[in-house]
């Protein structure tokens, strides 16, 4: 976005619109509205995905995105891909959903074959599995697509990792 000013001399100059002055995407909200980060969007047969990086809050056996005190060792889940589709790429997005567990500041994209990936970074955590043996490193995990939900493909995971 680029803005053009004239200063009273006349001079004109060109000026780039902040990122804090472009318009939000209209989405369902959690209340209260946890933090996020690390948001993209994907297409896929003519809906909008908006994928965002949340830790949920554990507590014994249940998690919610939805929480009103801070995260802590206690009680911090898994860095996940929460996603939300629309029919316009404005939205509104509706119900959000887990698309990728551990695969927090990842997005997802096709490659030339059609073959969905989600290209993950997940950062180290005290909590996370030992076998998250790819954590600070980028990795890629085979994703489909199943009633306009995208999610690991496990038997595509099996060959890839296999072969």
């Amino acid at each position: 976005m680029r803005r053009l000013r004239c200063s009273p001399d006349g001079e004109v100059s060109v000026r780039y619109a902040s990122v804090l002055e472009l318009g939000q995407l209209e989405q369902q909200r959690f209340e209260p509205e946890p933090m996020s980060e690390g948001g993209f969007l994907c297409r896929h047969e003519g809906s909008w995905h908006l994928g965002l990086s949340m830790c949920p809050r554990v507590v014994g056996r249940s998690a919610t995105y939805c929480h009103r005190e801070r995260l802590g060792p206690d009680n911090q889940g898994p860095y996940d891909v929460v996603v939300a589709s629309a029919s316009g790429i404005q939205g509104p997005y509706g119900p959000r959903y887990t698309a990728l567990t551990h695969g927090g500041h990842g997005n997802f994209f096709a490659d030339r074959d059609g073959q969905w990936w989600g290209c993950v970074f997940a950062p180290p955590r005290a909590q996370a599995p030992a076998e998250l043996s790819f954590s600070c490193r980028p990795a890629l995990v085979p994703m489909k697509w199943e009633h306009g939900r995208i999610m690991p493909d496990p038997n595509k995971a099996a060959d890839f990792y296999e072969g």
